[in-house]
């Protein structure tokens, strides 16, 4: 296996484990970018948070139709994980430490946190804050 998965999971009880809202495992090939804030419309205004965005796992590359009649099947749809951080504005040094993390380790399956086991690729992560991933277009 050549490719590296990122490990999310919110859920503090194995038993609540069971949706994709409680924890998703995304190929490191899907991930788009990230920055400080939240997924609201004014991402700065949350400075002990940070967001991830990735290629949707249940529309593959947005356009279920595969025409450019401009309806919602044709709409390019990401799933993003909410990430709070430990400190204010520590944003930029956690988005380097899970960078490196990209980078240096070895592993297949890369866990940047989880919640349950308390396991972080970064000190600066407090826990994922929400996951979200979209529903299929149809």
């Amino acid at each position: 296996m050549n490719e590296k998965y990122l490990y999310f999971r919110t859920a503090a009880v194995l038993n609540d484990d069971d949706t994709a809202a409680d924890s998703a495992c995304f190929p490191l090939s899907s991930f788009l970018g990230m920055h400080p804030g939240d997924d609201a419309d004014d991402p700065g205004a949350d400075p002990d948070r940070m967001v991830m965005y990735f290629k949707s796992m249940k529309n593959f590359d947005g356009a279920v139709d595969g025409t450019a009649d401009g309806d919602a099947s044709d709409d390019l749809t990401t799933d993003v994980i909410e990430i709070d951080i430990v400190t204010d504005d520590t944003a930029k040094a956690t988005m380097e430490d899970i960078i490196n993390t990209f980078a240096s380790s070895r592993k297949g399956m890369l866990v940047i946190c989880d919640d349950l086991t308390g396991e972080k690729c970064s000190p600066l992560i407090e826990s994922v804050g929400t996951i979200t991933v979209n529903d299929a277009i149809s």
